[in-house]
């Protein structure tokens, strides 16, 4: 399930950077590579996301996942504390 909901919080993260662009889409051949390179990426986070402690897991999902209607702009960029160290 965990896996599920940081996957789902990329592809959130990814896709709405990409609804905000304003450019016009062209078409080319390096845009057909583009969803196979998220999905890359994403396993690449997920497998990541397997070695963090329980609390690294708590935190990311404190920070990044949010609640309808709760959303709010920090005012500092985010620090997450528990995964300083090279984590």
């Amino acid at each position: 399930m965990l896996k599920q909901l940081f996957t789902l919080c990329i592809f959130t993260v990814v896709f709405s950077g990409k609804a905000q662009s304003v450019e016009p889409v062209q078409s080319n051949a390096a845009s057909v590579n583009e969803p196979e390179i998220i999905f890359q990426e994403g396993n690449t986070l997920e497998k990541a996301a397997e070695q963090w402690t329980p609390e690294q897991k708590k935190e990311f999902a404190d920070v990044f996942f949010i609640e309808r209607g709760k959303f709010t702009v920090p005012k500092e960029p985010i620090v997450l504390k528990s995964f300083k160290g090279g984590k």
